[in-house]
Protein backbone atom coordinates (compact mmCIF):
# COMPACT_ATOMS: atom_id res chain seq x y z
CA UNK A 1 0.00 0.00 0.00
CA UNK A 2 2.95 2.33 0.66
CA UNK A 3 4.42 1.60 -2.55
CA UNK A 4 1.33 2.37 -4.31
CA UNK A 5 0.82 5.27 -2.31
CA UNK A 6 4.31 6.70 -3.70
CA UNK A 7 3.84 5.73 -6.74
CA UNK A 8 0.89 7.66 -6.92
CA UNK A 9 2.43 10.95 -5.73
CA UNK A 10 5.53 10.54 -8.21
CA UNK A 11 2.55 10.37 -11.31
CA UNK A 12 0.88 13.21 -9.74
CA UNK A 13 4.09 15.67 -9.61
CA UNK A 14 5.20 14.66 -13.14
CA UNK A 15 2.08 15.20 -14.52
CA UNK A 16 1.86 18.56 -12.96
CA UNK A 17 5.77 19.38 -13.74
CA UNK A 18 4.65 18.57 -17.44
CA UNK A 19 1.61 21.09 -16.91
CA UNK A 20 3.04 23.33 -15.10
CA UNK A 21 6.54 24.51 -16.91
CA UNK A 22 8.64 22.44 -14.75
CA UNK A 23 7.45 24.17 -11.13
CA UNK A 24 6.92 20.58 -8.40
CA UNK A 25 3.88 20.36 -6.10
CA UNK A 26 6.06 20.80 -3.62
CA UNK A 27 8.62 23.41 -2.86
CA UNK A 28 11.41 20.76 -2.12
CA UNK A 29 10.40 17.45 -3.39
CA UNK A 30 14.06 15.41 -1.81
CA UNK A 31 12.41 16.29 0.99
CA UNK A 32 10.90 13.39 3.23
CA UNK A 33 7.46 14.74 4.45
CA UNK A 34 6.49 13.06 7.83
CA UNK A 35 10.20 12.19 8.79
CA UNK A 36 10.05 14.89 11.73
CA UNK A 37 9.37 11.79 14.46
CA UNK A 38 11.15 8.94 13.87
CA UNK A 39 11.53 5.72 15.23
CA UNK A 40 12.88 7.02 18.58
CA UNK A 41 10.36 10.16 18.65
CA UNK A 42 7.50 7.59 17.58
CA UNK A 43 8.68 5.17 20.93
CA UNK A 44 8.93 8.10 23.34
CA UNK A 45 5.31 9.15 22.22
CA UNK A 46 4.09 5.80 22.79
CA UNK A 47 5.75 5.18 26.32
CA UNK A 48 4.49 8.88 27.14
CA UNK A 49 1.02 8.10 26.14
CA UNK A 50 0.88 5.06 28.00
CA UNK A 51 2.49 6.48 31.25
CA UNK A 52 -0.57 9.07 31.08
CA UNK A 53 -2.96 6.51 30.64
CA UNK A 54 -1.59 4.73 33.66
CA UNK A 55 -1.74 7.60 36.05
CA UNK A 56 -5.41 8.33 34.25
CA UNK A 57 -7.05 4.96 35.14
CA UNK A 58 -4.95 4.46 38.34
CA UNK A 59 -2.80 1.72 37.62
CA UNK A 60 -4.72 -0.09 34.63
CA UNK A 61 -2.75 -3.68 34.30
CA UNK A 62 -3.74 -6.01 31.18
CA UNK A 63 -4.95 -9.44 31.97
CA UNK A 64 -2.98 -12.34 30.58
CA UNK A 65 -4.50 -14.19 28.03
CA UNK A 66 -4.37 -17.68 27.56
CA UNK A 67 -6.51 -20.12 25.10
CA UNK A 68 -4.97 -23.34 26.57
CA UNK A 69 -4.94 -24.40 29.70
CA UNK A 70 -1.89 -26.93 29.09
CA UNK A 71 1.49 -25.27 29.63
CA UNK A 72 3.99 -26.55 25.60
Amino acid sequence: MVVAHVKYKEKKNIQFTTSNKGEHIYANPERKRGAELDLPGEAGFDAGFLYVLYHIYEGYDLPRVSKYSLEP
